[in-house]
């Protein structure tokens, strides 16, 4: 047993800390410098300090997002995770044993992208933030005034958000909700590398991140069926027209779409004949 932990602590630090990482986190980093930027300056200007709700902001801007799913979709891109390495998992385990390790490493390394993204906004704004149970005058000036739009700040603030949720609730929300989105597109590549191939995989996450780009020109029921949207929380429960996501739908939605996408692999796997490819 010790062995077989030790076996996988190894896989994972392997896939894990490499140099497509350590690439992917510096463009998520000069993406939250180059947005975040404006926003420490007014902090800056005015003698006030942020709280690190402000990440709350930054996850629901769509520019962000676009970026962010996009590094997601080449993050997993080597899945399904079959190298000849994973052979002797597989003959010392089974399948089943093996897919459900697959599922453990997509859902800890999908926490650990979320927590890195808030970590680089925290660290960007670190001469001026500060930790408070309540919103600062920064996010309360953005949301009241058009302090945003003098200081090209391309992030909104909607005062509803400062007025739905405390600091501390909006930002274990966001993460949480970070978390299960960026954990669906993983499991989603992962099933569907399973069931046809990796190229298949990365061109439906290549679409869903597109219509995700350009939903604002579809219908807004689009929103319901797209788990990628449900990240913006300063969208959920604004009423377009007659359709709109709220808490509660995507609270109960989104376990409903990881179990899905979850026992659609399940059923896969115990059918699949694996091809084995040399190591990337």
């Amino acid at each position: 047993m010790a062995k077989y932990l030790d076996f996988h602590t190894h896989l994972l630090r392997h896939r894990i800390f490499n140099v497509k990482t350590v690439i992917l986190l510096g463009i998520l980093w000069l993406t939250e410098d180059m947005m975040l930027q404006q926003v420490a300056a007014l902090g800056a200007a005015a003698g006030e300090r942020i709280t690190p709700a402000a990440y709350v902001f930054l996850q629901s801007y769509a520019g962000f997002l676009l970026i962010f799913f996009l590094e997601i979709m080449v993050f997993y891109s080597d899945t399904p995770f079959i190298t000849h390495e994973q052979l002797y998992v597989i003959l010392r385990t089974g399948k089943i044993r093996w897919y459900l390790d697959q599922i453990v490493y997509i859902v800890i390394s999908s926490l650990l992208i979320v927590l890195s993204a808030f970590f680089l906004c925290m660290l960007r704004l670190l001469p001026i933030l500060k930790y408070s149970l309540s919103w600062d005058r920064v996010l309360g000036t953005l949301a009241l005034t058009d302090a945003g739009q003098q200081f090209d700040i391309v992030i909104a603030v909607p005062y509803k958000i400062l007025n739905r949720y405390e600091p501390a609730e909006a930002i274990v929300y966001s993460l949480l909700i970070g978390w299960g989105v960026v954990c669906f597109i993983g499991i989603l590549m992962f099933c569907i590398s399973l069931i046809r191939n990796r190229k298949t995989a990365i061109i439906i996450a290549t679409i869903m991140t597109l219509i995700f780009g350009i939903q604002n020109y579809y219908p807004t029921w689009i929103r319901y069926l797209i788990p990628l949207s449900w990240m913006q929380i300063t969208e959920l429960g604004v009423r377009y027209s007659e359709f709109a996501p709220t808490q509660k739908y995507v609270c109960i939605m989104l376990p409903i779409f990881l179990c899905t996408v979850f026992f659609l692999g399940f059923f896969c796997i115990k059918k699949k004949d694996f091809e084995w490819m040399e190591e990337e």
